[in-house]
């Protein structure tokens, strides 16, 4: 095994940038695959996959500048020639990998020309004016190669603007300069003539149908381009149309995080509270008891006050209705006396007249002492009865005069007047 010093190029332009160099470990007899970029558009891009023993002259030439000879012991690991033919074939018989930017990609086309040994390999669908990276690897485990590329700008130009890249392979050791190295070469300029006309046909029937497909997928990436252009244009006119509406939905947002830091804090002031209510709550309780046994206690001695308070009531009720009942009472009373009061007045003008009539008696009798009505006896006026004392001892009610005291004008008249006066100052 030798350990050669190689580069990969990478086409991201007209020229690729030669990244640091890495070492590899190869062995000379077996063949690697290089990638060439041939062809970049807007839209697409075109490599050709080949082997870097192209015949077994290369092959020879790679081991005389390493030092080994064809004869020595490796040779019976160097590929036939008409094995070599067949590299990219056996490469690509159980599939080829590719992604770009890291995702699979499923639009690629590739056709492998058995003469020439090689593959021509076009990734289509892309986007005008990006940058790619675009790996290639063997679906058997095999290598893997990666190139980076810019799509073109479109142009105005109805014909597709190709621009051709260099081609970007492992760069072969260089060649000695012994002449030995140059008998190896067999074949004639007849059959080289042949092959590569032969090879002109597939590759200008290739290209016709290569820029059909091109034609097709530019088609295609123009109308998804269209369409991705009027999407993005629809979405920027609703979003400029809800721009207002975010803004208020930003400002309830902001409403309503204040709101929730609000109530955050009102929750933790009410677990505070609600904590020292905690606390509090076997005082409380206990305080509760205490109370609930006063209100009991009051409770009672409201009852029993409440009991004297009936009792007083029905008491008090039954003298009022005593009282009522007395006023009654009293009331006819005094409609009685008020009757009798009433009859007394309509009699006070007859005695005052019977008064006077006395009076004038009483004047004849002393202007003739010894007149026939002047006689009266001590022991026929009779004596003052106890309720005639009263009565002149303090006014009372004016009753009606009996006929018994009335004197008639065949008693003496001294006895009427004494009558009269009697019954007038109980009057009074």
């Amino acid at each position: 095994m030798v350990v050669v010093h190689s580069w990969h190029m990478s086409s991201d332009g007209p020229v690729g940038d030669i990244p640091p160099s890495e070492w590899h470990s190869v062995r000379p007899w077996s063949p690697r695959l290089s990638l060439s970029v041939r062809e970049i558009t807007s839209v697409s891009a075109t490599f050709i996959l080949s082997s870097t023993f192209s015949d077994r002259g290369e092959q020879d030439l790679l081991l005389e500048s390493l030092g080994i000879g064809p004869d020595d012991e490796f040779e019976e690991h160097v590929v036939d020639v008409d094995d070599g033919r067949a590299i990219i074939s056996d490469a690509l018989a159980k599939g080829l990998s590719v992604n770009v930017n890291g995702n699979p990609w499923s639009k690629v086309i590739f056709h492998i020309d058995d003469k020439s040994d090689e593959a021509i390999i076009i990734i289509y669908a892309l986007m005008p004016g990006r940058q790619y990276d675009i790996d290639l690897g063997l679906v058997n485990g095999g290598q893997s190669l990666r190139r980076q590329v810019v799509t073109e700008v479109p142009s105005h130009s109805p014909e597709f603007d190709h621009v051709p890249s260099p081609e970007a392979s492992l760069p072969t050791p260089s060649t000695p300069t012994n002449p030995t190295v140059q008998t190896y070469a067999s074949i004639t300029l007849e059959e080289r003539l042949a092959q590569l006309q032969h090879t002109l046909s597939t590759l200008t029937a290739e290209h016709e149908t290569l820029t059909t497909n091109f034609k097709a997928a530019r088609r295609d990436a123009q109308k998804a381009d269209a369409t991705l252009r009027s999407e993005i244009d629809g979405l920027k006119r609703a979003t400029e149309k809800n721009a207002v509406s975010e803004h208020r939905a930003r400002q309830k947002v902001l409403a309503l995080q204040e709101a929730v830091k609000r109530a955050q804090a009102a929750t933790v002031d009410i677990q505070n509270a609600v904590q020292e209510v905690e606390e509090a709550l076997p005082a409380l309780r206990e305080q509760k008891k205490c109370k609930e046994e006063d209100h009991a206690k009051v409770k009672e001695a409201a009852d029993r006050a409440r009991r004297e308070v009936e009792k007083e009531n029905e008491r008090e009720k039954k003298r009022v209705e005593a009282l009522k009942n007395e006023l009654a009472g009293l009331g006819h009373r005094m409609d009685k006396l008020n009757g009798k009061k009433e009859k007394l007045e309509n009699a006070i003008p007859d005695l005052e007249e019977q008064l006077r009539e006395v009076e004038k008696e009483i004047e004849q009798i002393e202007m003739d002492p010894y007149g026939p009505l002047n006689y009266v006896e001590e022991n026929d006026v009779p004596p003052p009865t106890s309720e005639q004392r009263s009565r002149q001892a303090s006014p009372g009610v004016i009753g009606r005069p009996s006929q018994t005291s009335l004197q008639r004008p065949h008693y003496p008249a001294k006895r009427r007047h004494l009558s009269l006066v009697d019954q007038f100052a109980d009057y009074r």
